[in-house]
């Protein structure tokens, strides 16, 4: 049985961008395979739609793959598309990156133009998602990775909102970071993540 990893990049973001590439090869030298996840970014497109998108293609990887430990990747809007979709394979992992805060349960702790604006101009869909069942995650290792200078965009409230939903998850804060996953403290911390994730394996 081998190992698996979908990489989902963040909103507008491609999956062949360097540091993408870089957090393959990670990976690859801990034995586990990178799958990058190419989503077709669009204005006025829902989570759901994003997720749909990226499961077509990992049930192309699983139809080579079927017998894999699978893992979830993902930056910003990516991470919550890894997040919904980790759930759905049983994952054994999911590393989650500056994760969006575009859930349902989200929105009342968003500053009013983050929420205006997400609200009519990005992923918008007929109804937010609600932050998937924890019940789910219980035996997955889940890591929430978070820049100390996101700022108001990931703020306390919704982090302890995340820490309440699912307290076995490990949240990571990362010293002089922005939203900015290619910055060289947030690529150490994703490498210190994916070696420990190696270990446990």
């Amino acid at each position: 049985m081998g190992k698996t990893v979908f990489i989902i990049p963040g909103s507008g973001q491609r999956p062949d961008m360097p540091h993408y590439f870089q957090i393959g090869e990670l990976f690859e030298k801990q034995g586990i395979t990178p799958a990058y996840i190419n989503i077709n970014w669009r204005m006025r497109q829902s989570i759901e739609d994003c997720a749909e998108e990226a499961e077509g293609h990992i049930r192309k990887v699983l139809e080579e793959r079927p017998h894999d430990d699978l893992y979830f990747f993902g930056f910003s809007i990516g991470a919550m598309v890894a997040h919904i979709l980790s759930a759905h394979y049983e994952a054994k992992a999911q590393v989650l990156c500056s994760m969006s805060p575009f859930f349902k349960e989200d929105i009342e702790y968003l500053p009013f133009h983050t929420r205006l604006i997400s609200s009519f101009i990005i992923y918008p869909g007929s109804e937010r998602p609600k932050y998937p069942n924890p019940f789910a995650y219980k035996l997955m290792d889940t890591y929430w990775l978070i820049g100390d200078r996101e700022g108001k965009y990931l703020n306390q409230k919704i982090i302890t909102q995340r820490q309440n939903l699912y307290p076995e998850a490990q949240l990571l804060v990362i010293q002089n970071a922005r939203h900015d996953i290619s910055g060289k403290d947030y690529m150490q911390a994703i490498a210190d993540i994916i070696s420990r994730l190696g270990s446990n394996s």
